[in-house]
């Protein structure tokens, strides 16, 4: 990833962090816009373990590091690795918590999500034919939602795969994120196969 940083007097947060913020807060308001209802507070909560899970995954990793520097866990993180490790706590986390009125709805908003994350940072580093790819299957995306308000889960992956295929157009394939994604997107999906779990109301509207 990019290692450009964004300054706000003597505050710097990376560009990738603060795109990853930005499509947090515009996946709580398309939650409120698609589905009529406050966003649960698991979501906020999968946010903050999926970040703890990831950083603190180098511990793991690099223990002998660690170990002599106790300060580099606020430096560094778990990589690629880290991810997955996180994803997997993710998985456990929502099949506990997430009910399962909305469990039919986490494929869709993760891969909104992803799209809107990748269009911010295309914006940020100003690369416009990136930004109207994503931009374009962002507005498919909301479409779709509008005439179906639940997307079978093969034609998500469908319609993101096409986005892939899309995106490789304009810039060349990351094997390793395009692979995190999917299990990303698969992590979603999960939930819905399980047949126990879930039983934590959502928020009302």
């Amino acid at each position: 990833m990019r290692d450009e940083y964004l300054h706000i007097e003597r505050f710097a947060i990376s560009y990738v962090w603060f795109a990853a913020i930005l499509a947090f807060l515009l996946l709580l308001g398309s939650i409120w816009l698609l589905l009529r209802m406050r966003p649960p507070e698991w979501i906020l909560n999968s946010f903050i373990l999926y970040v703890v899970i990831w950083k603190f995954s180098y511990a793991l990793f690099h223990l002998s590091y660690v170990i002599d520097m106790p300060a580099s866990l606020f430096f560094f993180h778990g990589g690629y690795r880290g991810q997955f490790l996180a994803l997997f706590g993710l998985l456990m986390y929502w099949n506990k918590v997430v009910s399962n009125s909305f469990k039919r709805h986490l494929p869709y908003f993760v891969v909104l999500y992803l799209i809107q994350f990748e269009m911010l940072l295309a914006a940020i580093y100003q690369n416009l034919s990136l930004l109207l790819v994503n931009l374009l299957f962002l507005i498919i995306l909301l479409f779709v939602h509008h005439q179906a308000s639940t997307i079978a889960f093969e034609w998500i992956l469908v319609l993101f795969l096409l986005y892939l295929i899309a995106t490789h157009l304009v810039e060349p394939f990351d094997e390793k994120q395009i692979l995190f994604q999917l299990v990303f997107i698969s992590t979603a999906y999960f939930p819905i196969r399980f047949r126990k779990g879930g039983t934590h109301p959502d928020a009302s509207p």
